[in-house]
């Protein structure tokens, strides 16, 4: 019989200026590798500062103690902006995205979704 590994702590926040880098780094991952979005244009952290000013949840998972000094990374991330604001049939509608950096691709995306986004901080 094995022993069974144990899974690192998952825990979701509200995002922060400071995740900015981590996002922008996930996100370009899945336009890297073409496999959570249709964009082909690389994102930097100025523009997940828009991302964040804009009012719209958004929110990471991070591992904790998962670097040398012990403290946790950012390892995905989920937002609801507005689908086509502009148009009145849509209002209230959201654009929901999940990402995960591509380490964690299927252990991560499953979990978070199985707890309901739920802010665990």
């Amino acid at each position: 019989m094995t022993a069974r590994t144990k899974r690192p702590e998952l825990a979701t926040r509200s995002a922060r200026a400071t995740d900015a880098e981590a996002i922008a780094r996930i996100y370009n991952e899945g336009i890297e590798d073409r496999t959570s979005t249709f964009e082909t244009a690389p994102r930097d952290a100025s523009v997940i500062l828009g991302w964040l000013g804009a009012r719209y949840p958004i929110v990471v998972a991070e591992l904790s103690g998962s670097t040398a000094s012990g403290d946790p990374v950012v390892v995905g991330w989920a937002s609801a902006p507005p689908y086509r604001p502009s148009r009145a049939a849509y209002r209230g509608v959201a654009d929901f995205s999940v990402q995960s950096r591509r380490r964690w691709w299927g252990d991560f995306d499953s979990r978070w979704v199985d707890s309901g986004g739920r802010d665990s901080s």
